[in-house]
């Protein structure tokens, strides 16, 4: 009986560190979701159907909530990936999601461009978006799976001042 007792507990303790494991990896870190500024400047080899090819870090882009462009600087991308760097997401996502609902909310874009003889037959690819919620309060990353949501007082304002020149 005690054996059985036993045994029940280790399963039940195994289920609990599971659920708690799981809520850590659901609540990814920014650095985790961004890519790091060092990479920019970095060649990738990334597989595209049979072909290995090289990529290069052609451009990133932030559009305003007027959709106006602005190309970022890297130190300014930099400052961006400092500050998100260290913030654990959201848990509640769903409920942040109708913050984003409207038509133009300010949208940071990352795009990789294809390196060597096949550049010009391959297109370019978006590897990174970050959204801002038109109160400036909220950010979210597009990642596989979904979007990892990031509640910064301030966030979109600072996004604003460091990406569109002149402010």
């Amino acid at each position: 009986m005690l054996e059985i007792r036993n045994l029940i507990l280790v399963v039940v303790a195994a289920v609990v560190i599971a659920g708690v494991a799981v809520g850590v990896m659901k609540r990814p870190l920014g650095k985790s979701v961004v890519l790091a500024p060092d990479a920019l400047t970095a060649e990738l080899q990334l597989s595209g159907s049979d072909l290995q090819r090289a990529w290069v870090f052609s451009r990133v882009d932030f559009y305003d909530a007027a959709r106006r462009h602005h190309e970022v600087r890297p130190e300014a991308y930099a400052a961006f990936y400092e500050m998100i760097a260290g913030e654990k997401s959201v848990r509640k996502a769903e409920e942040l999601a109708c913050h984003f609902e409207s038509l133009a909310v300010p949208t940071l874009l990352l795009t990789l461009d294809p390196a060597g003889r096949f550049s010009a037959a391959v297109s370019p690819r978006r590897v990174l978006r970050v959204e801002f919620s038109p109160d400036g309060q909220l950010c979210r990353v597009e990642r596989k799976g979904g979007w990892s949501y990031f509640h910064l007082p301030g966030v979109g304002h600072e996004a604003q001042r460091l990406f569109v020149r002149g402010r």
